[in-house]
C-alpha cells in the first residue's frame, strides 16, 4: 500500500493544482509539487529498505498531505481576492491527490505497524491533528468556490479514524 501510495504522489504532482476560469494554469510541478514528489520518490526508496522506522514514513506522508492542505488555503485566499476582478480561481485534481496519497502514506506506515503487532502510539494524533487542519481550512471560506463540504468530510473521517485508532490502542494497552 505504500508503494502504491507513493506512486499515486508520484503523479499528483504532473496534474494541475490550479485552475482559471476552469482551466489548468498549473501544475505540481510548477510550485510545491516538486516538494511533494521529492517526498513521495524518498518514500518509494524508504519502503525498499530495511529497518527504517515507520514514523519516517507516516511523518513523510503527513507532511505531504499538509503542504497540499496549505496550497488549497492559498489558492482559497486568492480566488476571494480574484472574485473582485471577476476571476475564478479554483484548485485542481491534483492538489487534491496528493492530499490523498500523502494521508495514505501515512495510514499505510500505521497499517504495517499493526502487521509488527504494534500500536502506532504516534498515528492517531498525527491523524486527528490533519483531520482538525482540513475542518479549520473549510471553516475559513464559507460561501466561496473552494469545496469546503468536501474538505470538511475529508477532515472528519481523519478526526474519526485518528480517535478511533487511539481508543484502539488504549484498549490493547489496558488488556496487556
Amino acid at each position: 500500500m505504500t508503494v502504491f501510495s507513493s506512486i499515486l504522489l508520484a503523479i499528483a504532482a504532473f496534474l494541475p493544482w490550479g485552475k482559471a476560469f476552469g482551466e489548468t494554469v498549473s501544475n505540481g510541478l510548477a510550485g510545491d509539487g516538486v516538494i511533494t514528489l521529492g517526498i513521495a520518490i524518498l518514500v518509494f526508496i524508504l519502503v525498499f529498505i530495511p529497518k527504517v522506522p515507520l514514523w519516517i514514513t507516516f511523518a513523510l506522508g503527513l507532511i505531504s498531505a499538509a503542504i497540499s492542505a496549505i496550497v488549497i488555503y492559498n489558492l482559497g485566499l486568492q480566488s476571494l481576492t480574484a472574485e473582485q476582478f471577476n476571476v475564478e480561481i479554483s484548485s485542481g485534481i491534483g492538489v487534491y491527490l496528493s492530499i490523498v496519497a500523502g494521508l495514505g502514506v501515512a495510514i499505510a506506515a500505521v497499517y504495517q505497524r499493526k502487521l509488527n503487532n504494534h500500536c502506532p502510539t504516534f498515528a492517531p494524533l498525527g491523524l486527528s491533528i490533519v483531520g482538525a487542519l482540513l475542518v479549520l481550512i473549510a471553516a475559513m471560506y464559507p460561501g466561496t468556490k473552494v469545496p469546503t463540504l468536501e474538505i470538511s468530510i475529508l477532515g472528519a473521517i481523519f478526526l474519526v479514524v485518528g480517535g478511533v485508532l487511539e481508543a484502539h490502542c488504549r484498549i490493547k494497552k489496558s488488556r496487556a
